[in-house]
């Protein structure tokens, strides 16, 4: 039997990304309803992506009455990732919720809670974790095979959402009403992910941001005119996280990336280093010493097999990134959380991982403001 799911906001991440994602999985995953405040937007993603008797609604409420929906996505701009949830969890419906779950840690503890109580599948973008080549990576680490980790390294940021391709008006993006550092929370958040994926909880946080580019240009995709925006939350910035024994790693947060070179994440550790390109694809892993793997540099793909070395060994700008899935390929992370809905299993991507990362996110606004670090409480 297929989930039967409702997808909640049918705008830019919906129609680019997880309802084409979502019907790739048809018969796993089923869009049985949609559901945006523009009516006739949850119209047009229902004909073009939903079951073949998909219903549209205009309030999330009407579309919690539907007794077929068994599961929410929920699409919509992060300031509303909270509250929709939460309705969602009350009805009784299993959750995945796109980053961040939620914009402080008070809200994360009661969409975990909530979860928990009612025995209900929560789990949150972004899916880097589930990858297979972050797993690898992961398990390379916790068998100490670059040794101990001293200093992680990732970039988490791009030039910021202003220009073509676009459904809707992204200059909320930059706006203080959408928070004080947008550029953590729309891109850091992948980065905070991804090194606690696979470091584990981390225990301080200190940052530093602010405006760099304050004077920005967004065009209008309705008029397909440009017009000129004085921003005014932060659009640059970067993380500092501490895991205790002189661990310590670096993540930025920021729209001001227009183009960038170079490995995506570096890992150093007092036996080896591993760089990544990406989330997908294959990674490179530099070893002190012959062992499990060879002296020197190689390229390793997401299986844990070597598949180049020495100076073939996928270089920088050479290295395969992938990761990215094509508009007709099955979203993995919706996959994933059917998975655990229908088989009772805990979620890679856990309700608890992205509470962990809104109070990094949380408290990282704070240190930038404050110029103390801050202690870290969640773990998962």
């Amino acid at each position: 039997m297929p989930l039967n799911v409702g997808v909640v906001g049918c705008g830019d991440i919906a129609l680019k990304n997880y309802l084409p994602g979502t019907k790739a999985l048809a018969g796993t995953v089923d869009v049985v309803a949609t559901c945006d405040t523009r009516y006739d937007r949850a119209v047009r993603a229902g004909e073009e992506f939903g079951a073949e008797e998909c219903r549209a609604y205009g309030s999330l409420d009407e579309l919690l009455r539907d007794p077929q929906v068994l599961g929410v996505e929920i699409l919509t701009p992060w300031p509303l990732h909270y509250q929709l949830a939460l309705q969602a969890l009350q009805a009784g419906k299993h959750v995945y919720v796109q980053k961040p779950m939620a914009q402080t840690l008070e809200e994360a503890n009661r969409l975990v809670e909530e979860a928990n109580r009612r025995g209900l599948v929560l789990a949150a973008a972004p899916p880097n974790m589930i990858s297979p080549t972050m797993q690898r990576i992961k398990t390379l680490v916790q068998e100490g095979a670059i040794g101990k980790v001293g200093l992680i390294y990732n970039h988490s940021s791009h030039g910021g959402a202003t220009g073509p391709g676009r459904f809707t008006d992204s200059q909320w993006f930059f706006m203080k009403e959408a928070g004080v550092w947008t550029s953590l929370v729309d891109m850091g958040v992948y980065g905070l992910h991804t090194v606690t994926g696979i470091l584990g909880p981390a225990k301080r946080v200190t940052a530093f941001s602010g405006i760099a580019y304050r004077d920005r240009t967004f065009l209008d995709p309705e008029t397909q005119q440009s017009r000129p925006v004085e921003i005014t939350a932060h659009d640059n910035g970067i993380v500092m996280l501490d895991w205790g024994e002189g661990t310590i790693g670096t993540v930025d947060g920021s729209f001001t990336m227009i183009t960038r070179e170079g490995p995506g994440m570096v890992i150093y550790g007092q036996q080896g280093v591993i760089s990544s390109a990406g989330r997908g694809g294959n990674f490179r892993l530099y070893q002190r010493e012959e062992g499990r793997y060879p002296k020197g540099w190689s390229e390793v793909d997401p299986h844990g097999n070597v598949v180049a070395t020495g100076d073939d060994a996928g270089r920088s700008s050479g290295q395969r990134q992938g990761g990215r899935r094509g508009p007709d390929q099955p979203s993995e992370d919706v996959a994933h959380w059917a998975e655990c809905v229908v088989q009772g299993k805990k979620p890679i991507l856990s309700g608890e991982h992205a509470r962990h990362v809104v109070e990094i996110m949380e408290k990282a606004v704070i240190a930038s403001q404050s110029s103390q670090a801050q202690e870290l409480t969640t773990t998962f």
